[in-house]
């Protein structure tokens, strides 16, 4: 009976290096998925820190939100008592910039650029969930402030010198009035809950970009409705924004990025 090949000297040394192979093989496929696992932590480790950033912005543009709420509530209850008399008595009296709603850029492009780029699945689950929680507010609230803004705008109609004005423009203003009234307490509502739950289930957040919104002076939103100063009909929110805009420049410096 003829022996076996493996039990051969040849078979052995054969078997050998096919062994050796394997191993190899597998040494390397361990180190590999080692090394891609240790990537993967260090891009979750940068993601995390930029998260942070990102959710401080949020954060404290919540708090902003919150603190001006019942500011938008006062000067809207403004409106709705101007609408009332007029209604009365068939005019508008004259009525000076009614003010406009809080305009905040509620940030998620670090979130979007993590999921793009597939780190946001190399987050823990439970993080992931409550992470993907905040910015589901967020897109809310983003949804809501274009909205806000249009509500405002056609509440600009009584802005001027006074004039005669019919029931039905009423009618239009006052559906107006409510949708900034819905839009103002569905802000700050998903602002709140966005707020609770970066603090209930501690998520990354850097907390001196809070601070920086809590030294922000509300008084802008908070001011009651302007005496009229014989501006036109026509007017709108934000006016004199470019001017805040081109007095407080985006820099390297104001927003923590060393300088070149």
């Amino acid at each position: 009976m003829a022996q076996r090949w493996w039990r051969t000297e040849r078979g052995r040394k054969r078997l050998a290096e096919i062994g050796d192979i394997v191993l190899g093989v597998l040494i390397a496929l361990a180190l590999g998925a080692v090394a891609t696992w240790i990537g993967w932590q260090i891009d979750v480790a940068d993601a995390r820190d930029s998260l942070g950033d990102e959710l401080g912005e949020i954060a404290g543009q919540g708090r902003f939100r919150e603190r001006t709420y019942p500011c938008a509530e006062r000067r809207l209850d403004q409106v709705a008592t101007i609408l009332a008399d007029a209604e009365k008595t068939g005019r508008l009296p004259p009525v000076g910039p009614i003010g406009e709603p809080v305009y905040l850029s509620w940030s998620r492009g670090v979130w979007d650029s993590a999921i793009a780029s597939d780190t946001a699945s190399h987050f823990g689950r439970e993080e992931l969930d409550n992470l993907s929680g905040v910015y589901e507010f967020v897109d809310i609230i983003r949804t809501r402030t274009q909205s806000e803004l249009d509500a405002w705008t056609r509440l600009y109609a009584i802005v001027g010198p006074g004039r005669p004005i019919g029931a039905s423009e009423i009618a239009e203003l006052r559906a107006a009035l409510s949708a900034a009234r819905q839009a103002n307490r569905q802000i700050a509502i998903a602002a709140a809950r966005a707020n609770q739950t970066i603090a209930a289930f501690d998520l990354p957040l850097s907390r001196d970009t809070v601070e920086e919104y809590a030294q922000v002076d509300p008084a802008r939103y908070c001011s009651a409705i302007a005496p009229a100063d014989g501006r036109p009909y026509g007017q709108a929110p934000q006016d004199g924004a470019l001017d805040r805009v081109l007095a407080n420049p985006i820099t390297r410096e104001r927003i923590g990025v060393p300088t070149r």
